[in-house]
């Protein structure tokens, strides 16, 4: 998944994501809007620390979603990568990757 680092903004998805996500179209919409679970805050919490600080994170397992199943509470490790412009001063984009938890 790929986010706009100014709001967090969904700008394209993996074919995985669109598998969890069905035919919803969710481009331009807040990551807050599309993940669900316990964790969702500190997710939104690291996906900010690596824009102001422009370096790579790693969370998990954490309870923070796209599936919407909370009845066997998924958790996921959330790989965090900022991209920068072609300065490299400024973080315009956000790679995020998930790893389902077994």
């Amino acid at each position: 998944m790929v986010l706009n680092a100014d709001d967090l903004t969904i700008q394209s998805i993996n074919p995985t994501y669109k598998q969890l996500l069905g035919t919803r179209d969710v481009r331009g919409l807040p990551m807050s809007e599309i993940f669900s679970g316990e964790h969702v805050d500190d997710l939104i919490k690291a996906l900010k620390t690596s824009v102001r600080e422009s370096r790579a994170l790693t969370m998990g397992p954490i309870f923070a979603s796209v599936d919407g199943n909370q009845s066997d509470r998924p958790r996921f490790n959330h790989t965090i990568v900022p991209i920068s412009d072609a300065s490299g001063k400024s973080v315009t984009r956000l790679f995020v990757y998930s790893e389902k938890v077994v």
